[in-house]
């Protein structure tokens, strides 16, 4: 079992286009939002590599309810630890 920690966890909003024409307005195809930091995206990766992992993640404001949310959507065990508004 590998034990990560995001002390400093995200939302990362990642749009992408079919083709990108300069000076043109774009079509977005697919908007994916994603939890991040570093913790969470080597939890990730070892999930993908099929190895046993927790990611403890700070969070506080927007992420106290949609980061647990998120992570569970991806298969990713959690524990969050409220890091509180400052």
């Amino acid at each position: 079992m590998i034990l990560t920690v995001t002390a400093n966890p995200m939302i990362e909003h990642t749009f992408s286009v079919e083709v990108n024409h300069v000076g043109r307005r774009h079509r977005v195809a697919s908007p994916v939002a994603q939890v991040t930091g570093k913790g969470i995206n080597v939890s990730r990766a070892l999930v993908a590599l099929g190895c046993p992992t927790t990611a403890v993640v700070a969070t506080g404001g927007v992420l106290d309810g949609v980061a647990g949310q998120m992570l569970e959507a991806e298969g990713i065990e959690h524990r969050l630890a409220a890091a509180g508004n400052c």
